[in-house]
């Protein structure tokens, strides 16, 4: 091919390029989206950041008890249920009210009544209820159960002791000679039956262990922490079954040869033979010393010993008990009057 050949040829093709590109139409609009793909595996987590700081302390919300009401402090002495002797101090001096003077309507009587606790309350505290005369303070010996809250002198102490045990006792004090009727005479009970008969520290006689009584049914404590259980005296008073410390229940020909009679006291009857027998219990002693009594700012003081008997006065240790102590406390001149319950 000449030289002028091939210069046509690459004209040629040069215009067939040209044309092409002026014939290519415009674009489309787009294309629906495609679907989205599967997500990837996810990555491995981050190591934990560092514990931030404790917030502080809230405050201590009120308290239920009076810290400015003075107290009661002293030692108990006496004697466990198990004859181990003891003698521990107190100082009760919370209040949940001071306490003050008190009129008892339809007597001419006034009274100063006032609680102390020790902590943590319940289990440990002091109820002194005393007759006031203008100088003087005394023991109240007048009946007036119907118009008192709770018994006119109550003390309850409490300890922890080794060996996870607890050493826990309460009673009242009657300041009135009784009589205690025992279902089953001291020496007998002590040395075969070993019941631990709960008195009323006011009518002297026995009370059922009334936690453990049934609908029909009376229960009695025996040492250790068992029951005895006694159909009622007017139900033939028959023996039912032996409720063991740890909930177990067993039978027992020793308790079966008791049937319990009642009338307007509980006795135990063997083979017909009638087994209870009365005690003397004499008045519980209260003496009282250096005392005084500000009726302007309430400040009552007085040194003191209480005797407190080991039957009648629901006192768990069955032994006698001394109180020697002191009060210091502040409490209302006029704490109003006390109404009849």
């Amino acid at each position: 091919m000449n030289k002028t050949s091939k210069h046509v040829v690459r004209l040629l093709m040069l215009l067939a390029i040209v044309f092409l590109a002026n014939c290519a139409g415009k674009d489309g609009d787009p294309g629906p989206a495609g679907k989205d793909g599967s997500n990837g595996v996810d990555g491995k987590d981050g190591t934990n950041g560092t514990n931030g700081t404790n917030g502080t302390d809230g405050t201590n919300g009120p308290s239920t008890f009076i810290t400015t009401a003075g107290g009661i402090k002293g030692t108990v002495s006496g004697n466990r249920r198990d004859g181990t002797a003891f003698s521990e101090a107190f100082n009760y001096n919370l209040a949940t009210e001071k306490g003050g003077v008190v009129k008892v309507p339809q007597t001419g009587i006034s009274l100063i009544e006032f609680t102390r606790y020790g902590e943590p309350g319940a289990d440990r505290h002091m109820t002194m209820v005393l007759k006031y005369e203008k100088n003087s303070i005394s023991v109240l010996r007048e009946n007036l159960r119907a118009f008192l809250a709770y018994p006119d002198m109550w003390f309850s102490f409490s300890k922890e002791l080794p060996g996870n045990s607890l050493f826990s006792f309460s009673s009242y004090a009657n300041f009135n000679d009784i009589t205690a009727y025992w279902p089953i005479s001291p020496a007998e009970n002590d040395a075969k039956y070993h019941f631990e008969f709960e008195f009323d520290a006011f009518t002297g006689r026995v009370l059922p262990t009334t936690a453990a009584n049934t609908v029909a049914e009376y229960a009695f404590n025996i040492r250790g922490g068992a029951f005895a259980y006694y159909q009622y005296g007017e139900n033939g008073g028959a023996f039912d079954k032996i409720k063991n410390a740890d909930g177990t229940e067993s039978t027992s020909t020793l308790y079966d040869e008791l049937v319990l009679n009642e009338d307007d006291k509980l006795i135990f009857k063997r083979s017909g033979v009638d087994l209870s027998s009365t005690e003397f219990i004499p008045a519980d002693k209260l003496d009282i010393s250096n005392y005084s009594f500000d009726t302007t700012t309430g400040a009552l003081k007085f040194d003191f010993v209480l005797q407190v008997a080991g039957v009648t006065r629901f006192n768990a240790t069955l032994h006698p008990y001394t109180v020697t102590g002191q009060v210091d406390v502040i409490i209302y001149s006029n704490f109003g009057s006390r109404e009849r319950n």
